[in-house]
């Protein structure tokens, strides 16, 4: 299947020696493979949905590739026999050195996340298509906060300090949004 993410380069798991590229295909696919030989290590459908697809870049951090999912739906809406937006999007959380699910968030509406940040706090930070930025527990995939914005996510989330205090800004279309972090 066409590979449409970035490739995320990682650890098999923590503490390992061996080098890891994770990615996404068009079938909803998330793959790692052996960075230095190209062998595939694991394989993992991350939905069942038949027009599911991985659009934005995995990320690897400290044993989980965190994988955006949305859907080819619009191009098969140009089909008279197609039924429309049966697919939700959703952020999957694939552990690295099975290949298993450990978490799964179904989004409500429309596809994956633009871009995340990860935290050693334990924290993911991502958007959704209903203009909203998302911390969820990067172990578990509860939401532990999540904020309105005036249009969807453009960017991946990041994180500074400033004078002893931690911030949180991401893009929502032509606004930069920041957030104390407390």
């Amino acid at each position: 299947a066409v590979v449409c993410s970035n490739i995320s380069i990682g650890a098999l798991k923590p503490g390992s020696n061996k080098i890891v590229s994770y990615l996404g295909d068009i079938r909803g696919n998330a793959y790692a493979l052996d960075a230095s030989s190209g062998e595939l290590i694991w394989k993992t459908l991350t939905d069942g949905h038949p027009l599911a697809r991985v659009t934005g870049n995995p990320r690897y951090f400290d044993g989980k590739l965190y994988v955006p999912l949305a859907s080819l739906e619009e191009d098969e809406s140009r089909s008279p026999e197609h039924i429309c937006c049966t697919f939700r999007g959703a952020m999957v959380a694939v552990n690295t050195e099975t290949g298993k699910i450990a978490w799964k968030h179904p989004y409500p509406s429309g596809g994956g996340a633009m871009g995340m940040l990860s935290t050693a706090g334990n924290l993911l930070f991502t958007g959704d298509r209903s203009a909203h930025l998302i911390a969820f527990d990067s172990t578990k995939g509860t939401i532990l906060w999540h904020a309105g914005l005036q249009d969807d996510l453009s960017n991946g989330p990041e994180t500074y300090m400033l004078d002893g205090q931690q911030y949180l800004v991401a893009g929502a279309g032509d606004t930069l949004c920041a957030f104390v972090v407390e």
